[in-house]
């Protein structure tokens, strides 16, 4: 499993960027909020969540640790998918979806599009007690200095 990829951006496309490591060219799906951190020819550092599927491999990068918990808490739900998870960490910062999990907020998720009133109930539901609080203080993006210590576990 691929958990990490270090190496430089060939290409930044609206929902993936390709990045170059060894010679070989990994297409990563990321959150805008990763997208927007990466330009064309400059370093790319990336948590990877890799995801195999009967019919394709697929890699999830994200720029800081604490994105990578929120997706794979919200992809760990019933009915979420690596693409709807992403979606949500697109369409908001990992603060807001954090925040609106612990507060009940199920306007704010199901305001993205893909997430219906019942898909924002269930994820609620399941992740309201199991969501890091710190996640919603908007300290994500401070994630890279906690993201030697989940490594090891």
């Amino acid at each position: 499993m691929i958990a990490y990829l270090n190496g430089a951006v060939r290409e930044v496309r609206d929902a993936s960027a390709v990045i170059v490591a060894g010679g070989v060219g990994y297409e990563v799906f990321c959150p805008a909020s990763t997208l927007g951190k990466l330009t064309v020819d400059g370093p790319a550092e990336l948590q990877i969540r890799h995801v195999i599927r009967e019919d394709a491999q697929l890699l999830f990068g994200f720029s800081d640790a604490d994105s990578l918990r929120l997706f794979d808490l919200l992809t760990g739900v019933s009915g979420v998918g690596p693409k709807l998870g992403l979606a949500l960490l697109s369409a908001m910062p990992t603060s807001a979806v954090a925040q609106g999990l612990l507060t009940g907020d199920v306007g704010l998720l199901s305001s993205v599009s893909g997430v219906g009133k019942k898909t924002a109930e269930r994820l609620v539901l399941e992740l309201q007690n199991k969501v890091p609080e710190h996640l919603a203080a908007g300290t994500a993006g401070g994630g890279a200095a906690r993201a030697a210590a989940p490594a090891t576990t």
